[in-house]
């Protein structure tokens, strides 16, 4: 197995086919269990063997190329938890605070805020509408509706 690490480490194409033969079917299980997910495990492979691709130079010295493979998809599979767990914590915020303008602006008696909360559900709806974007046009909105309270 140490040959394979020398091998890789030299950029033989075999070697990384060889490699891939050898685990890319277990560490694809591995990463559906760890991410709940076939969809990010396939990125996570994807990511781990390019990252192998990519520090091909360190992989002379390696004696299980399987484990080494293993270790990173680890590593790739948290990172991406990560993210995931990060995404999940600014959506949960943005929902919180749109609620919160919702409120705010059904309080207006004049109805003077229905467009600026039609303009808040369509750039909640819009998928690619960043995080950051929406979290200043609910300032917005709660800036906007205080100025009509009487």
């Amino acid at each position: 197995m140490g040959d394979l690490g020398k091998r890789l480490a030299r950029g033989e194409v075999a070697a990384f086919a060889e490699l891939y033969d050898l685990c890319a079917d277990r560490l694809h299980h591995y990463l559906v269990y760890q991410l709940g997910s076939r969809d990010d495990a396939d990125e996570v492979l994807q990511e781990t063997f390019l990252r192998l691709v990519r520090g091909r130079e360190k992989l002379a010295g390696v004696e299980s190329m399987t484990g080494y493979s293993f270790m990173i998809a680890r590593n790739e599979a948290l990172r991406r938890l990560a993210a995931r767990s990060n995404e999940s914590r600014r959506r949960a915020e943005a929902a919180e605070l749109f609620l919160e303008a919702k409120a705010i602006t059904a309080k207006q008696p004049d109805g003077s805020a229905a467009g600026a909360i039609a303009h808040a559900d369509a750039a909640k709806a819009d998928a690619r509408t960043s995080w950051e974007r929406y979290h200043q046009l609910l300032r917005d909105l709660a800036a906007t509706t205080a100025t009509f309270k009487l």
